[in-house]
């Protein structure tokens, strides 16, 4: 294996039209460790495949897309690999992400992976993270942990679903001030299948004409906490997961075109509503 113990930077344009943008690790024994992350302030992108594919290794100290930087890819613009070990120190765009399949992708949703994501993912003030086909964020089945949760401050958008989670475990929930729209006439913008540890906090805009947020996953262990606006086609809020252990707070507007917030199929532990 290669091992870089300083960070990667880029501040100009690394591109491919029919490769990756930069691709850490070829399989098999063939891995890369990173150790003091990767730091984009300028363009990384891929005609065909992935603007960052992380295919065999492991990586501290995260990823850092700069403002008005840009990471994009045929397929992902980030991709992570169900044979990537280990990610740590999460994602934080300040720039825009983009890919047609989907912006940030972490595995292949076959389920054989064991992949460990810590430090979340964040998308600042002005950016973008978004996929015209795809999930904006697509977090796989071939995740076994994720942690830090997903913070958006702007928009984060995608054709079929907004942001899918359907890792082992999620931890650190998500918080959005900004947007997060579905533009698929009957796409999810948020749609969970986990096993749930944290909050999550609307202060912004979510859209669909699916359901606003759906939880199919195991427990949801937190409150859910909604201060603005929740539009749908479908169910605003829904929960069909095994328990609900928790708040549930509204003090703004949820509405479904089917219904507004629908509970079923698991056990309920709710503090208020």
């Amino acid at each position: 294996d290669a091992t870089i113990t300083g960070a990667i930077v880029n501040n100009n344009a690394i591109t491919s039209s029919d490769g990756n943008g930069i691709q850490l690790g070829t399989g098999g024994e063939n891995g890369a460790t990173i150790l003091g992350g990767i730091t984009n302030n300028n363009n990384i992108a891929s005609g065909l495949r992935h603007g960052i594919a992380a295919i065999e290794g492991q990586l501290s100290g995260g990823l850092t897309n700069a403002t008005d930087a840009t990471i994009s890819g045929g397929l992902a613009g980030i991709f992570i690999a169900d044979t990537f070990g280990a990610w740590a120190g999460g994602i934080d765009n300040a720039g825009q992400i983009s890919g047609f399949n989907a912006g940030i992708q972490i595995g292949d949703g076959d389920a054989d992976g064991n992949i460990a994501f810590s430090g979340g993912i964040t998308n600042d003030f002005e950016a973008s993270i978004n996929s015209a086909n795809g999930p904006a964020i697509l977090i796989t089945n071939d995740v076994a942990s994720f942690t830090g949760g997903i913070t958006n401050y702007s928009e984060i958008s995608g054709g079929f679903a907004a942001i899918v989670i359907e890792s082992d475990t999620f931890g650190g929930g998500v918080t959005n001030s900004g947007s997060i729209i579905a533009t698929d006439e009957f796409s999810d913008a948020i749609y969970v299948n986990t096993a749930w540890t944290g909050n999550f906090d609307n202060d912004g805009l979510i859209q669909s004409g699916g359901d606003g947020f759906v939880f199919d996953g195991t427990t949801y262990t937190g409150n859910f906490v909604n201060s603005d606006r929740i539009f749908s086609g479908k169910n605003g809020v829904a929960f069909f997961g095994t328990s609900f252990i928790g708040d549930f707070i509204n003090s703004d507007q949820i509405f479904g075109g089917k219904s507004g917030v629908v509970f079923s199929n698991g056990s309920l532990a709710i503090g208020s509503t």
